[in-house]
């Protein structure tokens, strides 16, 4: 349903402003919800990448010779073309 067919089903009411606003609220409801269930899955995301980097300090990644120039080109202080 379009905009106007939601509003003209509120407007057995007395007020087309209020039917407008109700439609309105309706929107950012759906819009707060999309948002939210996208953060979420942002945040799911970076669970996983938190235990995957956990489990691979645990196996010992951080005696692997490359560990440093990771940390380098992580923070910043090397660019890949400087490889």
């Amino acid at each position: 349903m379009n905009r106007d067919e939601r509003i003209e089903s509120y407007y057995n009411w007395p007020a087309w402003d209020l039917a407008e606003k109700i439609v309105d609220l309706e929107d950012q409801n759906d819009k707060l919800l999309s948002e939210l269930m996208s953060a979420e899955n942002k945040l799911t995301q970076y669970e996983d990448d938190i235990n995957w980097l956990r489990a691979l300090e645990a196996a010992g990644v951080d005696n692997w010779e490359g560990y440093e120039i990771a940390y380098q080109l992580y923070k910043g202080e090397i660019t890949e073309d400087e490889l």
